[in-house]
């Protein structure tokens, strides 16, 4: 039987039934709002200099920003909580000694309550920031800093358990783990990365709803290439040297929708100037 990937936003699902008719399958995506125009900011782990990264207040901050993004690890618990790097650093977290510098995987539930940011607030559980952002317009980017499938199916159940199906992108680092998330969650918008231009063609495959892509690649090829394909082109901005105006309008005009960033509302501005 074959199968159509489809966005509610461009296929009718009276259209999809009459592909049923005929013995066609059409699988209904509901894709996150790009807001009002293309190139919408993300926001790199909620709004930078407001709030500690990856805590709840750096999301909140980030009211107005369509997309930002967080970071998603695994704890020896298997409880999903939003950090970014492999170990506790005494710079960015407060709490026993013996704790600061361990993995986070190693962590249980009760020595990660024991840790705290240096304004004293805990690290955040991911089914606590899928509660406290319902309603407020913001989707949220996972990055899953894993390549278990185990992994992704926990992260899963708690956008399933939150109703946060629409208002979540899951960002995959490999083919596997993209066709992974199309074939056992086809509900859920997938977010593939590309780590060089060969790549692209193999992710567009698995129809993933985003393509991560560099800003300095190909735009002119690839762009075009992955919008006839019906997915979404992201870049990222990060570095000094690129995440500033030119650049964001260089990747803007080649059509790129969606701009990883640790200033978005700069960004946002520069667009309305």
């Amino acid at each position: 039987m074959y199968r159509f990937w489809c966005s509610v936003r461009i296929l009718e699902s009276t259209v999809c039934r009459a592909l049923a008719s005929i013995g066609l399958t059409c699988v209904l995506v509901v894709l996150p709002a790009l807001g009002q125009s293309r190139c919408a900011p993300s926001a790199h782990r909620g709004e930078r200099g407001q709030a500690f990264d990856n805590s709840v207040e750096a999301i909140l901050a980030a009211r107005g920003i369509p997309y930002v993004e967080i970071d998603i690890r695994v704890t020896d618990d298997n409880d999903l909580i939003l950090f970014h790097d492999r170990r506790l650093s005494p710079k960015n977290y407060r709490g026993a000694r013996n704790l600061i510098g361990r993995p986070v995987v190693s962590l249980t539930r009760e020595e990660l309550a024991a840790i705290r940011f240096p304004d004293g607030s805990r690290i955040p559980k991911l089914r606590t920031v899928l509660r406290e952002v319902e309603g407020r317009g913001i989707t949220l980017m996972l990055d899953v800093k894993s390549t278990s499938a185990r992994d992704f199916k926990r992260v899963i159940d708690d956008v399933y358990q939150a109703g946060a199906e629409s208002r979540v992108v899951v960002q995959c680092q490999s083919s596997e783990l993209v066709e992974y998330m199309r074939v056992t969650f086809p509900r859920i918008s997938v977010l593939a990365r590309a780590h060089e231009e060969s790549e692209v063609e193999p992710l567009l495959g698995h129809s993933p709803t985003f393509v991560q892509i560099d800003h300095n690649w190909n735009l002119a090829n690839l762009v075009p290439q992955i919008h006839e394909r019906g997915s979404r082109v992201v870049v990222k901005t990060l570095s000094p040297e690129t995440d500033r105006p030119v650049v964001w309008r260089v990747v803007c005009d080649a059509g790129v929708d969606v701009v990883l960033t640790d200033r978005p509302r700069d960004f946002l501005s520069s667009k309305s100037d």
